[in-house]
């Protein structure tokens, strides 16, 4: 592989080589910039192209033809040309104008505008005068237009003309301003004015172009007389080119006086507004002892391109043979730090070349091993071999950096001196996994001790180990784990002091254990405390945050309860405890219900009947004030066993006050009256 070191002085400010790319065409209206129909070309800066334009799927008649071209990723404006669509050739006789019509400024529609009377022919040429009476004073725009026998139009022909009511005996007025504008017109007198005192004047104008965006523009302009009258626009086209930019990439081919070399494209340095940069140009291809011309182009990061730098260079006498890339071996770290990197394949005088890049790029070793920076991600190195003239392709290594597991979570464990063995347990890692050391950095691993948990020698004084994760590729930092030894007393088991609540039926009863329960030697565990022994009339307890909670909901039990906790300590001593319950409860007899479909007081409500033993088989009956029974059932349940408003029948009964008799088997007869409401 030959090459050429060129140095290239390059600025963002861009000039544009205006090689053509693309032709696109359209009818009548706009489908955006590279939406048209490609008229196929060969790229060049100049282009005169024949083509055919395929008019089946264009309507009959008047049509606008648009073409435009790009450049360098910019589009020209638009060339417009009116074109006539006839599917078949005319075989009836000749057509005749029988329309003609006019209209100033703007187009009332077809048919609309202001009727010449003529007589019908094919061509038509007439004197007439127009009436101005209703046209303002100033420049306005004629225009004609015919219509042929089938109904055709002819497009719109357009007259600058200028209306003034009175002959002008004063000397010409003067001028009294200009204003310009871009693309849109902001309204007459609202674009940006330049004072003027002159019948005419001739002026160089510099006008602020920071703040229209790049491309192609429509620059208006237009004056003002003294006597207020304004002229017609005056339109130029021009174009804004965007600057400092950063280059990007530097294009460069070769070239002999006769034939152009495959244009390169060369990319390996560090973008920026204006570079003097060094690069090295492939010169495979090229004849030896040759002189060449190397034509250097700057692209920018929106697509510009500058103007070529040309420089003349004679190719070496002597062309060297290519050289085969080196062979490599990579390696590997674990977190962060320096790689070893490896190349072989080199012989001779040959030397190796490291670099950071794949192309370009100044070398940053050279000897067949190498040493990184301190690294902390996956890195890929290349390297070459050079002979001193030639240079090989690049190959890459990879210096791998492998991630630390986790550390792992430990336990840690107390116990009695004056000596004692204790068990550290550890989590995190599997079994086989974990190292366990006498040392927080250093050392080896204790022999044999590889999995969760570690039983420590006999220990008089506390004592720390340390534990971490070998994944089998890396091992992670370790993890504290410490063994302490007491000097202990006899242990004494907690205390628990008993307590006495009441509840309701169906009602909950809670006890705060925390006011209850002590430990002469504090080292209660609350993890043990726990219900031994379930309340005996089947509800359901509970202890959440030291809080003893019964729930008698559903339970038809009335009387005394009672269940069984226990507690541990560190040591393992435990203490239990009973708790007594009261369990109070009656029936609540509501004496009011409107069983008017709002599902509230729809029923009888006889609160507790269906709980209570003693209450549970029952007489419900339901009087008039007459004494007549109305409604009677066993068993009242206040679900599917209830009063809801119905006689023995089904049928409602009416508003009023009503009687009840509730009969139990153990208990006596209860009476009263109900309000019904509908």
């Amino acid at each position: 592989m030959r090459w050429l070191l060129a140095l290239a002085l390059l600025s963002s400010t861009l000039v544009h080589a205006q090689v053509i790319n693309r032709v696109e065409y359209y009818f009548d209206s706009d489908p955006g910039f590279g939406s048209g129909i490609s008229i196929p070309i060969t790229s060049a800066t100049d282009l005169t192209s024949d083509f055919t334009i395929p008019l089946n799927t264009v309507s009959e008649g008047f049509h606008l033809l648009y073409l435009r071209a790009k450049s360098n990723g910019l589009w020209s404006l638009p060339m417009a040309k009116p074109v006539f669509v006839q599917r078949s050739a005319q075989t009836a006789s000749a057509l005749f104008i029988n329309h003609v019509e006019y209209f100033f400024d703007s187009d009332p529609g077809y048919g609309n505008g202001i009727t010449i009377p003529i007589t019908a022919g094919m061509d038509v040429s007439q004197n007439l005068n127009l009436p101005l009476s209703t046209i303002p004073d100033g420049f306005h725009i004629l225009y004609f237009r015919a219509r042929t026998s089938d109904g055709r139009w002819s497009i719109p022909v357009a007259k600058t003309v200028f209306v003034q009511r009175n002959a002008q005996t004063a000397a010409t007025p003067l001028l009294k301003k200009i204003e310009y504008f871009f693309d849109v017109d902001p309204g007459v007198g609202n674009g940006t004015t330049i004072a003027l005192t002159a019948s005419s004047i001739d002026q160089l104008l510099t006008i602020d172009l920071s703040a229209v965006p790049p491309g192609f523009h429509l620059l208006y302009m237009r004056s003002q007389d003294a006597n207020n009258n304004w002229s017609l626009l005056t339109t130029k086209p021009f174009f804004v080119q965007a600057s400092g930019s950063n280059i990007v990439a530097v294009d460069y081919y070769f070239f002999d006086g006769t034939t152009k070399s495959v244009l390169k494209t060369y990319s390996g340095f560090t973008p920026a507004k204006n570079l003097t940069i060094d690069f090295a140009a492939v010169l495979d291809g090229l004849l030896p002892n040759t002189s060449y011309e190397i034509h250097i182009t700057a692209i920018s990061e929106n697509g510009q391109r500058s103007s070529e730098v040309v420089h003349t260079f004679l190719t070496p006498a002597v062309i060297c043979d290519p050289l085969t890339a080196p062979a490599t071996t990579g390696a590997s770290i674990c977190g962060s730090g320096s790689v070893t990197l490896t190349a072989s394949g080199a012989t001779g005088s040959q030397t190796y070349q490291w670099y950071s890049a794949p192309t370009g790029g100044i070398s940053i070793a050279s000897d067949s091993v190498f040493t990184t920076p301190v690294i902390n991600v996956i890195t890929t190195f290349y390297v070459s071999i050079q002979n001193g003239t030639c240079e090989s392709a690049r190959t890459a290594v990879v210096a791998q950096i492998n991630s630390l597991p986790l550390p792992p979570i430990t336990t840690n464990a107390s116990a009695c001196g004056p000596s004692a063995s204790l068990t550290l347990s550890t989590s995190g890692g599997s079994d086989g996994q974990y190292r366990w050391y006498s040392a927080a950095t250093g050392g080896i691993a204790l022999a044999g001790e590889v999995n969760s948990t570690f039983t420590t020698p006999p220990l008089s004084t506390t004592t720390s180990y340390y534990v971490s994760i070998n994944n089998g590729i890396c091992e992670s930092l370790r993890t504290p784990a410490t063994a302490t030894i007491i000097i202990c007393t006899p242990n004494q088991p907690p205390n628990i002091e008993t307590s006495t609540v009441t509840t309701y039926v169906a009602g909950i009863a809670t006890i705060d254990l925390s006011t209850l329960i002590s430990d002469p030697d504090n080292n209660l565990d609350l993890t043990s405390l726990q219900i031994i022994t379930q309340p005996v009339s089947g509800a359901l307890a509970s202890i959440t945050n030291n809080i003893l909670r019964v729930n008698y909901a559903g339970i038809t039990f009335v009387g005394t309860d009672i269940l069984f906790i226990e507690i541990c300590d560190l040591s393992g001593d435990c203490a239990q405890q009973s708790f007594t319950i009261e369990v109070e409860g009656d029936i609540i007899i509501y004496n009011g219900i409107s069983p008017n479909s709002d599902d509230k007081n729809s029923i009888f409500l006889i609160e507790n009947i269906e709980l209570l033993p003693e209450t549970q088989k029952n007489i419900v009956s339901i009087y008039n004030r007459w004494g007549d029974l109305i409604f009677e059932i066993e068993n009242y349940n206040n679900v599917d066993r209830v009063f809801k408003g119905l006689n023995q029948n089904g049928n409602e009964l009416p508003s009023g006050t009503y009687f009840y008799k509730i009969e139990f088997e153990n208990r006596s007869t209860v009476t009263g009256y109900l309000a019904l409401k509908r």
